[in-house]
């Protein structure tokens, strides 16, 4: 696959279903498939993604933050400069001490539904061009995105009942749009963290804080029930592992 070593990262748990999502993800770009990621927050998407490109592949990596405020206009000058580093690296590519030549770009959109500019992003990922011109062949589109889904019923608090529109974005689980169906063919379902996953996850958070293997074991038990119990009374995006780092 490519892949030219497992290199440690003591931020990153590598687990059996992280490689799978990353041997799928690799056989997708391989193919020239369109990669979009669904998944819920905090559920490990960016960071995956992060670690195929920088450390597997050793590719180059560019991330863009997708937000209701990014116009048309950033994300454009954005891209051109993504152009310009991807032409160069064309004529000078990053040799590898194994001899392996390395050009590509992969660049993360992230987050793509937060933001009103669906109608770019389509044309980027699905044609590789940008305002209808063709894109260097080296830059490889990945983009996430959160679910289009309607909250647990009962939690929704402070509705405008008069107001439709207002009510029906403070009834979804994330403020986001709903993909255009030239995506949505492309989409594959990120998942949810295993309890086991999730539990080796708040462990390595936890190492530069605890250093007591049994004080961390408790502490690692107590995070995550907390956070199961805040899903079982709300929904599953209640919580991430983004509390968790902001804890730690």
């Amino acid at each position: 696959l490519g892949l030219e070593s497992i290199i440690e990262d003591k931020n990153y748990i590598l687990t059996a279903d992280n490689f799978y999502k990353m041997v799928l993800i690799i056989l997708k770009v391989r193919a020239k498939i369109p990669v979009i990621i669904m998944g819920e927050t905090g559920c490990g998407k960016t960071s995956l993604v992060r670690y195929l490109a920088s450390n597997l592949l050793q590719q180059e990596f560019e991330i863009i933050n997708f937000h209701a405020g990014l116009t048309e206009k950033v994300l454009t000058k954005r891209i051109e400069e993504i152009k310009k580093k991807a032409l160069k690296l064309l004529e000078n590519p990053k040799i590898l001490p194994s001899g392996k030549i390395k050009n590509d770009i992969w660049v993360l959109l992230d987050e793509v539904n937060t933001c009103n500019c669906l109608g770019l992003i389509s044309e980027l990922i699905c044609d590789h061009s940008l305002l209808g011109e063709k894109l260097p062949a080296n830059i490889q589109f990945i983009a996430t995105c959160n679910p289009y889904r309607l909250k647990k019923a009962g939690i929704e608090v402070g509705l405008i009942r008069n107001r439709k529109e207002v009510a029906k974005i403070a009834s979804l689980a994330y403020t986001v749009n709903p993909l255009p169906h030239s995506l949505m063919n492309f989409v594959f379902d990120f998942g949810s963290l295993s309890k086991e996953d999730e539990t080796l996850y708040i462990q390595n958070m936890l190492v530069s804080v605890i250093q007591d293997q049994e004080l961390r074991d408790i502490t690692t038990e107590c995070i995550r029930e907390s956070q199961q119990f805040i899903r079982n009374l709300e929904e599953a995006s209640s919580v991430s592992l983004r509390e968790t780092k902001r804890f730690v």
